[in-house]
């Protein structure tokens, strides 16, 4: 079973109590790189926010981040927990060509197609942090499609253009890479033909982003299909660059003081996993987000 906007997923009523911030369970961190006990407490939250909007495929899934742009290193989920185990200190530490730079805090090992997929942006793609990787049944419908996605409705505009990759098998082939490469090109947003997607950024919030709106979009162009596609209403060429001309100045928020819309949209899910005692442990721009909450007092 899957949903979208909210909690539906099927192990919600089992979702792990594991706090997400481990590193006080004998966790050597000594050993991160400058600014990487920050990224694997954000990957991890976006891991259990993924989980609780019902978008993972079980442990067939992958989120990664890189580490630096220093080295070619990222953190990537060891292959056999599921999206609401991640914690801070389990993720795998690997660099493009496969070595294990840390194992993590688990007995699994990497997923080899998880591998090829997310080596593939973080080789090709020097400007991307973060890559997700998902399953989801309305955007691997429509990627199964003649059709594709289509300039429908806004949230369609706001992951911006889109590139697509023919199915050539499980990513097991590390051959493959290259034509993922080509294929995502400078876009965020790459539709897998008959099989899912992948949502990258400049950020882990930015990815998210994408993905959100990604999977919007599929959810209601799926629905509008029912009618025929005959029937549908697409946007004209001038409307879809303003809006994606609006998203690439992120001039969405009133004041230009604030904080980009990816961080403030990402961070309103974080704070979800602290209302449900997870301890993320995550560093807030904006953790009280009303004026009369003193002290964490309302």
């Amino acid at each position: 079973m899957q949903s979208f906007q909210g909690f539906p997923s099927p192990f919600v009523t089992f979702y792990s109590k594991r706090p997400i911030n481990d590193y006080d369970l004998g966790v050597d961190t000594s050993k991160y790189e400058e600014g990487e006990k920050e990224l694997r407490i954000k990957l991890a939250c976006l891991y259990r926010v993924v989980a609780l909007m019902g978008w993972n495929d079980s442990i067939f899934n992958h989120i990664s981040a890189r580490v630096s742009q220093d080295k070619d290193h990222f953190l990537i989920n060891p292959f056999g927990l599921l999206f609401d185990e991640m914690t801070a200190s389990c993720f795998i530490k690997v660099d493009e060509h496969g070595n294990v730079i840390d194992p993590g805090s688990t007995h699994f090992n990497i997923n080899m197609a998880g591998y090829v997929i997310h080596s593939a942006i973080h080789m090709g793609r020097k400007d991307v942090v973060c890559a997700i990787h998902l399953h989801t049944s309305k955007a691997t419908a429509i990627g199964s499609t003649k059709t594709g996605y289509l300039p429908l409705t806004q949230d369609s505009l706001i992951p911006g253009p889109i590139g697509y990759h023919d199915y050539q098998g499980i990513a097991v082939d590390e051959n493959e890479r290259k034509s993922i490469v080509e294929d995502i090109g400078d876009k965020n947003v790459l539709l897998l033909r008959n099989h899912g997607f992948l949502a990258a950024g400049k950020s882990v919030e930015e990815a998210f982003s994408g993905a959100y709106f990604f999977m919007s979009a599929c959810e209601m162009q799926y629905s509008a299909m029912s009618a025929g596609k005959e029937d549908l209403i697409l946007l004209p060429t001038p409307i879809l660059q303003k809006i994606q001309r609006i998203v690439k100045d992120n001039t969405t928020n009133k004041d230009p003081a604030d904080q980009r819309v990816e961080l403030v949209f990402f961070e309103a899910f974080v704070r979800r996993l602290d209302e449900m005692g997870l301890k993320p442990g995550y560093n807030y721009a904006n953790k009280n987000p009303f004026k009369y909450i003193q002290n964490g007092n309302a």
